[in-house]
C-alpha cells in the first residue's frame, strides 16, 4: 500500500502543477492568484503587505517581488502609511477584480470536475477524512 504522506504529496503536486499551467495562460503565477483570492474573501480589498506575507506562508522578500510584478501589471495597487511603524498596504485594482473573475471561473470548473470523480456521499467522507487529519496535523 502506498503511504499516505507520498500520495497527498503526489496529489498537492498534481494540482499545483496543472494550476500554475492554467495561471501561466493568463500570465499569472498561482501565488499572485493566491493574493488576488485573500484580497477579495477578506471583504477589505485591501490587507498589509505583513497580512499576505502571514496567508502565503513565505519570506518578505518573495511577498515584495510577487506584490511588486502584481503592481507593474496593474493588478494591485500599494501605500506606504507611516503611523506606529512603516507598513504597505496593498489593495485590488479594477483590473485584478477582472482577472480574479477569471480565475474563478476557472477554479470552479477545476473544482466541478474534481468533484465528479466522487459520489455525493463519497464526497462528504473525502471532506470529512481530510479535515480530521488536517485539524490533526494543526494546519
Amino acid at each position: 500500500m502506498e503511504d499516505l504522506g507520498l500520495l497527498i504529496k503526489k496529489i498537492d503536486r498534481t494540482l499545483r502543477r496543472n494550476a500554475e499551467n492554467d495561471m501561466k495562460k493568463i500570465g499569472l503565477t498561482l501565488s499572485q492568484v493566491d493574493v488576488l483570492h485573500f484580497l477579495i474573501d477578506s471583504g477589505r480589498m485591501t490587507a498589509s503587505q505583513k497580512e499576505i506575507e502571514d496567508f502565503l506562508q513565505v519570506s518578505h522578500p518573495a511577498t515584495s517581488g510577487i506584490i511588486g510584478r502584481m503592481e507593474k501589471a496593474g493588478l494591485v495597487s500599494t501605500e506606504i502609511s507611516i503611523n506606529r511603524r512603516m507598513t504597505k498596504s496593498v489593495t485590488i485594482t479594477e483590473k485584478g477584480m477582472e482577472i480574479f473573475s477569471r480565475t474563478e471561473a476557472e477554479r470552479l470548473k477545476h473544482r466541478e470536475e474534481l468533484e465528479g470523480i466522487f459520489t455525493e456521499e463519497e464526497l462528504e467522507i473525502l471532506k470529512s477524512l481530510l479535515k480530521r487529519f488536517s485539524e490533526r496535523l494543526q494546519i
